[in-house]
């Protein structure tokens, strides 16, 4: 099977169930747009099947929290459709991932709003900055200090 039509074939059922759920609680795409933050454009483009990816996991959060699901439903549906998808990636696409990763993480698992998400994944920037320094200049003074930054990036 195509993997295109197979992507295809699952942004549909990603759609369908967003605008399910928007329909079954009585929300016009006005009132979802209010509730989650995320343009009604946008949520137009995902109920009808307009894009050629999933949304970024925090807009997924940010639905699934307007939509009332439970448990992260729809996180958990977007990642089980997408997790057949290929992805290719070189470097920047894996700092990329590793940052969208942070951020889901500090979205589902705290209070934070999207300007302290923001910040932490500042920080932890500087914490990859940092390691650099030490792998390259301290490394061998401070190998203790290199492995615990290892560990917190890894």
């Amino acid at each position: 099977m195509n993997k295109e039509y197979d992507l295809n074939n699952q942004l549909i059922k990603f759609g369908h169930a967003v605008k399910k759920r928007r329909e079954a609680l009585g929300y016009s795409v006005r009132k979802l747009e209010e509730n989650s933050g995320i343009s009604k454009t946008l949520i137009s483009q995902v109920e009808n099947c307009l894009r050629e990816s999933f949304p970024k996991k925090t807009t997924i959060k940010l639905l699934n929290d307007a939509l009332k699901f439970k448990n992260n439903e729809l996180l958990i549906l977007a990642d089980v459709l997408a997790s057949s998808k290929d992805e290719s990636r070189n470097k920047d696409d894996q700092n990329q991932n590793w940052q969208e990763k942070l951020q889901t993480f500090l979205a589902v698992n705290t209070e934070l709003n999207v300007g302290n998400i923001q910040k932490a994944i500042s920080f932890t920037e500087s914490l990859i900055i940092i390691q650099n320094i030490t792998d390259n200049e301290f490394g061998d003074k401070f190998p203790a200090l290199r492995e615990k930054f290892k560990n917190i990036i890894n």
